[in-house]
Order: structure tokens, then C-alpha cells, then sequence
């Protein structure tokens, strides 16, 4: 949206450079992918704001949502077979990390589209972090210690801190 367009959606809605999100949420269009998208978000481009959600709507929040879940498990996933396969010395595990490697890097930047950085990398990296230490206790046999148990409850207590600070 350029010009004159962009000059009238400012107008319309009384707007200078920054759109609410309360606006954004009312001026939909839809992105090359289908994606609902503002023309109060073009806008913001144009403008040059950092910040702008591309993805609206509960639809779109929620898939976010469970794409960022999908990427964190996957990184679980990665890592276990990583330790599988002895320093990628055995094809079926090797080939595991990576496909899953490949499929949570997507899936994280697919969340990332909506989500802030800090958080959609925080919660990705909590989940895998967790959850690596989960398997490595009950399918490895790794020490359950009281620091170790711990480090994982303050990992969750940051996870959840986290999302109770997004705005998304």
C-alpha cells in the first residue's frame, strides 16, 4: 500500500505513523499466504515500526501458539536422537536430528511471524530444555537431583513469566 492509499486508511482511522492494536484488529486484509494482516500493519511498515503483528485474529494467535509448542517438542525430539546417534556416527538417529532440526526451525519461524523474539525464542528453548531434561532422567537414567529439579522448576517459572508478559 503506498501513496494516496495509505494516506486514506490514516485518515479514516485518525492516525499518524503508529496504529492501536485495537485498529489493527478491526482493518483486516489478507497477506500472500492468506494470513489475516492490517492495512494498519502496511502501514506500520512503511512507517518504519518495529513492531507489528501479522498474524490476527484468535486463529492466528492460536496458531502461533501451537506452532511455537510443535517447534519446542521437536526440539526435544532433535536432541534425544542427537544423543542417539553417538556424534552423527549412526544413520537412523542422525537423520532423525536432522529432519526434526529442520521441521522445528520452521515451525519456530512460522510462530515468530506473530510472536515477539524474546518470547517465541524463550519458550523454544524452555520447552526443549525441559524436555531433554525430562527424557534424559526417565529414558536415560539420568541423577534426579534437588538442584537439577531446581534449575527445571525456575526454566518453567520463566516459561510461564513469559507468556504472562506477552501481550500475544
Amino acid at each position: 500500500m503506498r501513496g494516496h492509499a495509505l494516506q486514506r486508511v490514516l485518515r479514516r482511522h485518525r492516525l499518524h505513523t503508529i496504529c492501536s492494536e485495537e485498529t489493527i484488529r478491526r482493518l483486516s486484509t489478507e497477506d500472500d499466504l492468506g494470513l489475516p494482516r492490517s492495512e494498519c500493519c502496511a502501514a506500520n511498515h512503511l512507517h518504519g515500526t518495529a513492531h507489528c503483528t501479522t498474524i490476527l485474529g484468535m486463529k492466528g494467535f492460536v496458531m502461533a501458539w501451537i506452532a511455537l509448542l510443535l517447534a519446542g517438542l521437536l526440539e526435544i525430539v532433535w536432541a534425544t536422537a542427537m544423543k542417539y546417534s553417538h556424534g552423527f556416527t549412526r544413520l537412523t538417529p542422525s537423520v532423525i536430528t536432522l529432519t526434526a532440526m529442520v521441521a522445528s526451525f520452521a515451525l519456530l519461524a512460522l510462530a515468530m511471524r506473530s510472536l515477539p523474539l524474546g518470547t517465541a525464542y524463550t519458550i523454544w528453548t524452555g520447552i526443549g530444555a525441559v524436555g531433554a531434561f525430562i527424557v534424559g532422567i526417565v529414558a536415560l537414567g539420568e541423577a534426579v537431583t534437588p538442584m537439577r529439579i531446581g534449575a527445571a522448576v525456575l526454566i518453567v517459572s520463566g516459561i510461564v513469566l513469559m507468556k504472562l508478559s506477552s501481550s500475544h
